[in-house]
């Protein structure tokens, strides 16, 4: 069975024309890249001194969750609620064993950590 993939000397149609320009403006502005990426490099020096760090950790914490379904999402196209269960079972886990059970938030996050494993 012959199909294009296999065939000799098939070949990939070229892009139409306009696609190449189309594809460097989709990419923004290069200088609110650096600005962003300049703030982003500044936020870094001066937080650990000016925010506090449990709320650092916890908003890189959740920028990482961000990035994982911005990965999923937008480029793979893959709609997984699965992580958000986790997430929020754990999130559960974890408020409740503090709240009613009385534990300390060291033992409610390990908690918490080992029900959404």
């Amino acid at each position: 069975m012959a199909t294009h993939f296999n065939t000799p000397g098939a070949h990939t149609p070229a892009a139409p024309p306009g696609a190449a320009a189309a594809a460097a403006r989709s990419r923004g502005n290069p200088t609110l890249t650096w600005i962003a990426l300049a703030a982003a490099l500044l936020l870094a020096l001066v937080a650990p001194f000016q925010l506090y760090p449990v709320f650092l950790a916890k908003a890189l914490c959740f920028a990482l969750f961000a990035c994982a379904f911005n990965l999923l999402i937008g480029y793979v196209g893959l709609l997984s609620f699965g992580h958000a269960a986790f997430f929020g079972s754990a999130a559960y886990v974890t408020a409740h064993a503090i709240k009613v059970w009385g534990l300390t938030p060291e033992l409610g996050i390990l908690l918490g950590v080992v029900t959404a494993a």
